[in-house]
């Protein structure tokens, strides 16, 4: 028996991924900027990471 996925799926389970990513991305940056250190390159990967989970829903 051979079970498939259909796009829907991929699409979704590759986009909540992207999410927790992001989300866990922004929470560095709210305990970084609580010390006062550089946060320009998480800012930088959730650009990033925005860019392409915004490109992938629209596909």
């Amino acid at each position: 028996m051979e079970i498939t996925f259909s796009s829907f799926w991929s699409k979704l389970i590759i986009s909540t991924a992207l999410t927790l990513v992001i989300v866990g991305k922004i929470v560095t940056i709210i305990k970084k900027s609580k010390s006062d250190r550089n946060i320009s390159k998480d800012v930088g990967i959730i650009i990033g990471l925005l860019i392409v989970l915004v490109s992938r829903l629209l596909k």
